[in-house]
């Protein structure tokens, strides 16, 4: 693919990656490939400060629970969590697999 076919985050991503799997110093890369070291700074911070799309952080993340069976929670107030516009209800009768799993994932998701 030439370069006249990329964009230029494109064509500095892939000449970031070169430098980043080069083992040289940004000062040695830059000299050899003939672009000044504040060029390849500037985009690195660039790059670097670019936010994933919104589409990236609406994917759902989905995890298994055990199935455990239903008991009666009247007259029982649940515990509510609430985080973002994700809502969670845990009942003083929750299992402790089902809330140490829960807590758990949002340790890894949160």
């Amino acid at each position: 693919m030439s370069d006249q076919t990329l964009s230029k985050q494109e064509l500095w991503r892939l000449r970031i990656s070169d430098y980043r799997s080069s083992g040289l110093t940004a000062l040695e890369w830059s000299s050899q490939n003939s672009f000044s070291l504040s060029a390849l700074r500037y985009w690195i911070t660039r790059l670097n400060k670019k936010k994933p799309s919104q589409e990236e952080n609406s994917k759902p993340i989905f995890a298994e629970l055990p199935m455990l069976t239903a008991t009666s929670f009247l007259g029982v107030a649940p515990i509510t969590i609430h985080m973002g516009m994700i809502r969670i209800e845990i009942m003083d009768s929750c299992h402790p697999d089902l809330l140490s799993n829960l807590i758990g994932i949002l340790n890894n998701h949160a």
